[in-house]
């Protein structure tokens, strides 16, 4: 498997733990390339690769993930960063909706007839009825 836990939320990977000790009980083994902060409870043996040759192995009580994360895996590049990033002012808004002479008809029961409808900033409005 490869970075199988990208993406999942935390309790969609306790469930995919769940289910690698299932499958490691049942005699089979489980092979998954990832990063070293993502490995589930049920690996029991890591190996450290790098450009496609195991550089370090160690059993999961011995592994820290500090022992193989660089610190150059980290790097951000600051201006690509801020280049990304909205630095213009939010615009201000005086009406989010507005509607003007609205009809809402459904067959031949007229809901709404001619009314004007506004939802300011902050504020929400809300139609009920049968």
């Amino acid at each position: 498997m490869d970075s199988p836990l990208t993406g999942l939320d935390v309790q969609t990977r306790q469930e995919f733990n769940t289910i690698i000790e299932g499958i490691t009980e049942s005699g089979i083994s489980v092979v998954m390339a990832t990063s070293p902060y993502e490995i589930p409870d049920a690996i029991t043996n890591i190996a450290v690769l790098k450009n496609g040759a195991i550089i370090n192995t160690f059993s999961k009580a011995d592994f820290k993930p500090e022992m193989v994360a660089s610190p150059d895996d980290d790097v951000i590049d600051k201006g690509e960063l801020r280049s990304l990033l909205n630095t213009h002012e939010a615009m201000t808004y005086h009406q989010i909706v507005s509607m003007n002479k609205l009809n809402v008809k459904y067959s031949d029961n007229v809901i709404l007839n001619n009314v004007n409808w506004q939802v300011n900033p902050r504020r929400s409005l809300g139609l009920a009825g049968p």
